[in-house]
């Protein structure tokens, strides 16, 4: 029986997996106060993607990216471009393993080996990913709430706590320029509004029409954008701007803040187990992603037998993308967004567009001429 998803679980989907790393972040520092702006700004630019991305499966609504660029490209350049969204989703589900690790060392497992911790992680993102992705979508349902609500609840505890919450002065947002924001922020529409291309391999699993797929897409990333918009503004009134820069995982560093009477102290460990449930599951969606791709390339039965061997390599591409925790977060911020996302999320599904319609039109004008030549004849 083929699996599928429901409408809501795509909601839920879409939002989890750009907002399961994104929370952990300060995103777009460059921008100073202003990040919460630049973060509802370039919701247009996640809105344009989907919409890019939701053409692919109007257009072939039974095919996955793997399956389709063949179809636009021809068999060698498609399946070499499938090929590289394989081995770009199994680098992304590497990387998020690597920012839990460095969480989870900083914060609680300090004297566990890296390996242990990423050994971990992944064993449980396999077993997600050998259920199914219909499993995953019910372990989102559960988990949805308790995930997005966690900032908002750290907020409210910080209000109960004397000097907990500071004043913000939003007029040295503009000092520089709407321009300025929006120059200095670029980076979001790769991270976090770009990691949606995943679904790509989604889509043809949800048992609804692209019409109502590409409304709930949209939906999703306006939601997106607006809670993590939320969430830089309430670091903004949590830490100071300087602290929330500096800081490797802000939202840890607010509830640590949180001192309610003498009992409600220390949530951070709470926090933290929260948002291991949320990297879990972006890890397994990735993994999902390449499994499922090299299943279709090769023409496997069944995805099961690729989980085990995904898995190994992940885990150790998690350990050689990087030397330490500051270099790693280095290549995210620097070299990950221009040399590999721009190119994955956005230059090749608009050039890849740009095809189909090319092809499209020259179609069209072939029928033309032809049923005009029957017409003289």
């Amino acid at each position: 029986m083929r699996e599928s998803i429901s409408i809501p679980q795509l909601f839920m989907m879409i939002v989890l997996l750009p907002y399961s790393s994104a929370v952990l972040f300060f995103l777009a520092p460059e921008t100073e106060a202003g990040a919460w702006v630049a973060m509802l700004f370039y919701i247009l630019g996640a809105i344009f993607l989907q919409i890019v991305y939701i053409s692919f499966h109007k257009k072939f609504p039974n095919d996955t990216i793997i399956t389709y660029m063949p179809k636009i490209y021809g068999k060698i350049l498609g399946n070499f471009i499938g090929c590289l969204y394989i081995v770009y989703f199994a680098y992304m589900s590497s990387r998020i393993i690597r920012d839990y690790v460095e969480l989870s060392r900083l914060f609680g497992l300090t004297r566990t080996p890296m390996m242990v911790v990423a050994l971990t992680f992944v064993i449980i993102a396999m077993y997600d990913v050998y259920c199914g992705i219909e499993v995953i979508g019910r372990v989102v349902e559960i988990v949805f709430l308790l995930l997005i609500l966690s900032p908002a609840v750290i907020l409210i505890m910080l209000v109960l706590t004397r000097g907990g919450v500071r004043e913000i002065d939003i007029e040295p947002i503009f000092q520089e320029g709407v321009w300025f924001v929006i120059k200095s922020g670029w980076k979001l529409i790769t991270f976090p509004y770009g990691e949606t291309v995943l679904f790509t391999m989604i889509y043809p699993f949800v048992n609804e029409n692209s019409k109502k797929i590409k409304i709930v897409s949209i939906s999703a990333v306006v939601f997106l954008g607006i809670t993590l918009a939320l969430n830089e503004f309430f670091y903004l009134i949590t830490l100071e701007l300087q602290i929330t820069k500096k800081a490797a995982f802000p939202l840890l560093t607010a509830a640590a803040l949180v001192r309610v009477g003498n009992f409600i102290t220390r949530i951070e460990v709470l926090v933290m187990a929260m948002l291991v449930i949320g990297g879990v599951y972006k890890t397994a969606m990735f993994m999902y992603g390449a499994v499922l791709g090299t299943s279709q390339m090769l023409k496997t039965k069944s995805t099961r037998c690729l989980v085990l061997p995904f898995g190994v390599i992940i885990v150790f591409l998690s350990k050689i993308i990087a030397k330490n925790y500051f270099q790693h977060i280095e290549i995210g911020l620097e070299f990950t967004p221009k040399y590999i996302h721009m190119p994955m999320q956005i230059i090749i599904p608009m050039i890849s567009l740009g095809v189909i319609y090319i092809k499209d039109l020259l179609k069209d004008s072939r029928t033309s001429k032809k049923s005009k030549t029957e017409t003289h004849s």
